[in-house]
């Protein structure tokens, strides 16, 4: 199915014009929206986004700031989040010792062993303090894309939450050992390339990449352009 810019999408919620998810697809509740927008502007009424519609809703958004919500550009993260530093005194100190104060939260969407690719997983295993933005993250996504397209960007690829362990190589706790961080599509988003040739820096991911940024989550892969599976609760 074709896609539209979010932008334009949230724009005929706005005006109500649409009713539905923000999710990017021109389907036809959108085809509908876009008609009765092109002729509230004196506009050929034909559900196309040709250069005049896109004109008009350029014009529309730039007199309504607040109605670019869902411009496809990646966010600042988030400073509203107390997440602490990551070092081992700063995280026992806000997480307590590795391993404890552990919760479950239910994905919205099956996720996917990523080097089981058979084996579903319904629940993670995670810290209680994150638990709850973790929980907003996932649903964020569920909202933003559909079921194929999640399963087609690998979102649903989990590579590991909680996993009581140091770091590779050294001797201090690893993220994983408070059930901090979260790996996604590992395959793709390897430990030592480079952001730009990571599958998560596609233009296509980048609400996904937005969902971590609004809970002020720190992706290694766009702050230090290595190990794009790994996001955190704990910031560098």
């Amino acid at each position: 199915m074709k896609r539209i810019d979010k932008r334009y999408q949230k724009l005929l919620a706005d005006l109500k014009l649409y009713s539905g998810r923000i999710d990017g697809l021109f389907g036809p509740n959108t085809i509908k929206g876009t008609k009765l927008f092109q002729a509230m502007h004196g506009l050929k009424a034909d559900g196309i986004i040709g250069n005049k519609t896109k004109a008009e809703f350029e014009s529309q958004l730039v007199k309504n700031p607040d109605r670019t919500a869902h411009n496809p550009k990646v966010e600042t993260r988030s400073r509203a989040f107390p997440w602490p530093k990551e070092t081992s005194a700063e995280l026992m100190k806000f997480y307590g010792r590795p391993g404890q104060h552990q919760t479950r939260i239910v994905s919205p969407y099956p996720m996917r062993l990523a080097w089981d690719k058979s084996t579903t997983i319904k629940k993670i295993t995670c810290h209680e303090k994150v638990a709850d933005s973790l929980q907003r993250i996932l649903q964020s996504v569920a909202d933003d894309y559909s079921s194929s397209d999640i399963s087609k960007h690998g979102f649903d690829l989990f590579g590991g939450c909680l996993n009581v362990r140091r770091i590779r190589g050294g001797k201090r706790w690893s993220t994983h050992a408070w059930g901090i961080s979260i790996d996604i599509d590992p395959a793709r988003n390897g430990l030592r390339a480079n952001w730009a040739n990571c599958y998560l820096s596609r233009p296509e991911c980048v609400d996904f990449v937005n969902a971590f940024k609004r809970e002020g989550w720190y992706g290694l892969g766009p702050e230090r352009n290595y190990d794009g599976m790994h996001w955190q609760a704990a910031y560098r």
